[in-house]
C-alpha cells in the first residue's frame, strides 16, 4: 500500500496531461465512428439517386413500335392519345354519374296537368329557374354580375317565353294543387278552393282591386264559412297548422306582392320556383304517409301533427352550434378506427362554393337570392348561383352545376320511436332529404323562422288544436315534462333540419372530350 500511494504521489504532478490525453482518445474515437456513418449514409444516398437516373434513362430510351418503325415512346403522339382517352373515360363516368342522380329525381317533377291543361307543356319546356333573372328574362352571362338583384327591377310586365296568359292561367288553379298534396297525409286544408277561384278571377280581371293580401283574407273568411273543411277528408289523420296553412296558401295566391307587377300575376321564375317548392312538400308528404302506413285516424299514426314546413331562405339557419370533440374521445375513436383498418381520411377540402355576405330578405323579389346554401349552410347570393349554372361554361363553384343545396326545416308531433323510420325514409325519397339536426321538445308550436333563420314569435293561448307555449323563450319547452314513468304515450315534439340537393340536367357542354392531337403539336412537343 505505502508503494501505491508512492506512485500516485509521484503521477499527481502529471494529472493535466492525462486527463488532456484521454480528452484526445474521446474526440478522436468519436471523430472515427462519425466519419464511418457519414460513409454510409453518403453510399445508401449515391445508390438511391443512381436507382432514379436509371428509371429516367430507360424511359427515356423506351421506344414504341408504330408499324412502321419504332421511335421514341415518351413523349410521342401515341402518349397524349391514351392519356386523352383516359380523360374522355372519366368525363364520360362523371356525366354518367350525374345523369343517374338526375334521372332518380326526373319522376318527381311533374307539373299538375289536370290543373294547368295543355298549358302545363309549355312550363314543363321551360330551362331550369337558374337561368331567369327576377323579371323573367334569360341569363346573358355578360349581364349577370351587372345585375343588382334587390333593386326593383321595374314594375312592367316580364320578359319571357311564357306569354302573360299562360302565367294568368298559372295563377288562377295553381292553389287547387294544395288540398291536392294536404290529401296525400289525410290532412284536412282549411281554405275553400271554389271560393279562392272566384275571388282570384276577380282579381286578375280588375288591376285596381286591394292588395293581395286583403284578398287572401277574404278567402280565408270565405273558407271558414264551410267551418274550414275545404276539401272533404272522410277521416283526418294528420293534422297540419291552420298558421302554417294559410302561410303556403299566400304563396301560391299572392303573387302580386312580391311580383310588383299591376295584376296578381307571378313571373315565370316565381311560378318555376313555387313549383319546386311543391315538389319538395310533396316528396316530405309522401314520406309522412310512408311512416304512417295503413293509419287511417289520428290516434293511430306515428305521425299526428304538422306545425310548419319551410324551404329555402324561409328555413335558414341551425339551432345553436356543435362544440369540438374531446381530445381524449377523439384520440380514441381514431386509434379504434385504425384497429378497424379503416380507409384514411382524405387530405383534400372539399370544395364549397363561397357565399358573399349579404342580407337575406324575406321579400325579396328575387327568389334565388339567399334560396340556397353552399356545403357550410351560408346562404348564396343569386348573382353567385347564376354565375355558377346560368351560362354554359365551367367556374370556381362547379358543385353548383351539378346540385343545388335547398335548406328545408319540418316540425311535427309524433311517435319518437318512429324517429329513425323518419330519417330512412327521408334518405330513401327521390330528392333524399339529408337532416343534419333533430331537435326533440326544443320548438313552440306556432313560431316561426325570420329570414336570417332566427326563431321569432309563437303562440301563447290554444289555438288550432296546439297546446299553448310562451311566446320568445327560444328553445322552451311548451308543456311541463313528464317522468317517463307518469307518460301516458311517446308522442314528443320534433323539428327536423337539413338540406336537400336538387340535381340540374346534365349539361354534356361543360365536360366535352378532348380533341385529338394534330401531328404539328407532336412535333412541337
Amino acid at each position: 500500500m505505502d508503494q501505491l500511494r508512492k506512485f500516485l504521489e509521484g503521477i499527481k504532478g502529471y494529472s493535466f496531461w492525462l486527463v488532456c490525453l484521454a480528452v484526445c482518445g474521446v474526440v478522436l474515437a468519436t471523430a472515427i465512428l462519425n466519419a464511418r456513418r457519414m460513409s454510409q449514409d453518403r453510399i445508401k444516398l449515391e445508390s438511391e439517386i443512381n436507382s432514379d437516373v436509371a428509371k429516367i434513362e430507360k424511359v427515356q430510351k423506351t421506344t414504341a413500335e408504330t408499324g412502321s418503325g419504332s421511335l421514341m415512346a415518351h413523349p410521342n403522339r401515341y402518349t397524349i392519345e391514351g392519356m386523352n382517352s383516359q380523360i374522355k373515360l372519366a368525363a364520360a363516368e362523371a356525366l354518367e354519374a350525374w345523369n343517374l342522380r338526375y334521372k332518380s329525381q326526373s319522376p318527381a317533377f311533374v307539373w299538375p296537368k289536370d290543373l294547368l291543361g295543355a298549358t302545363a307543356a309549355k312550363f314543363i319546356a321551360q330551362p331550369i329557374p337558374e337561368r331567369f333573372l327576377p323579371t323573367g328574362k334569360l341569363v346573358d352571362s355578360a349581364e349577370i354580375l351587372a345585375v343588382n338583384n334587390n333593386a326593383d327591377d321595374g314594375d312592367g310586365e316580364e320578359i319571357s317565353t311564357i306569354t302573360s296568359q299562360e302565367l294568368d292561367k298559372y295563377a288562377q288553379v295553381i292553389y287547387k294543387r294544395m288540398p291536392q298534396l294536404a290529401d296525400i297525409i289525410s290532412a284536412k286544408w282549411a281554405f275553400d278552393p271554389d271560393a279562392a277561384g272566384n275571388a282570384g278571377q276577380a282579381n286578375n280581371s280588375d288591376a285596381e282591386d286591394a292588395e293581395a293580401g286583403s284578398l287572401v283574407q277574404g278567402r280565408g273568411s270565405a273558407a271558414n264559412a264551410r267551418d274550414g273543411g275545404g276539401v272533404k277528408v272522410e277521416k283526418q289523420v294528420v293534422e297540419w297548422r291552420k298558421g302554417d296553412q294559410e302561410r303556403w296558401y299566400q304563396m301560391v295566391t299572392n303573387f302580386k306582392t312580391i311580383s310588383r307587377l299591376p295584376t296578381n300575376r307571378p313571373t315565370l321564375p316565381m311560378a318555376l320556383y313555387i313549383q319546386q317548392d311543391l315538389w319538395l312538400l310533396e316528396s316530405l308528404f309522401r314520406v309522412i304517409k310512408e311512416v304512417n302506413g295503413d293509419a287511417d285516424a289520428k290516434d293511430n299514426a306515428d305521425i299526428k301533427k304538422i306545425d310548419h314546413i319551410y324551404f329555402g331562405k324561409d328555413a335558414l339557419g341551425m339551432s345553436g352550434s356543435i362544440n369540438s370533440p374531446n381530445a381524449r374521445l377523439l384520440k380514441l375513436a381514431v386509434d379504434q378506427g385504425k384497429k378497424r383498418d379503416l380507409p384514411p381520411a382524405s387530405n383534400v377540402a372539399p370544395s364549397t362554393a363561397t357565399a358573399a355576405k349579404f342580407a337575406v330578405q324575406a321579400n325579396s323579389r328575387d327568389f334565388l337570392h339567399g334560396r340556397y346554401v353552399n356545403g357550410k349552410f351560408e346562404p348564396l347570393a343569386s348573382a353567385t348561383v347564376r354565375a355558377a349554372i346560368g351560362v354554359d361554361q365551367l367556374s370556381n363553384n362547379a358543385e353548383l352545376i351539378v346540385a343545388k343545396r335547398i335548406p328545408f326545416r319540418i316540425a311535427v308531433e309524433m311517435d319518437e320511436r318512429k324517429i329513425p323510420k323518419f330519417l330512412a325514409a327521408c334518405a330513401n325519397s327521390p330528392f333524399r332529404f339529408e337532416v343534419r339536426q333533430v331537435r326533440i321538445n326544443r320548438h313552440i308550436p306556432g313560431q316561426t323562422v325570420s329570414a336570417d333563420g332566427k326563431e321569432v314569435g309563437g303562440e301563447t293561448s290554444q289555438n288550432d288544436g296546439t297546446e299553448s307555449a310562451s311566446a320568445g323563450r327560444r328553445g322552451a319547452a311548451s308543456q311541463v315534462q313528464k317522468d317517463v314513468a307518469t307518460r301516458i304515450n311517446y308522442d314528443v315534439k320534433v323539428e327536423f333540419y337539413g338540406i336537400v340537393k336538387i340535381y340540374n340536367p346534365v349539361n354534356f357542354k361543360l365536360l366535352q372530350a378532348p380533341t385529338d392531337v394534330t401531328p404539328a403539336q407532336t412535333a412541337a412537343n
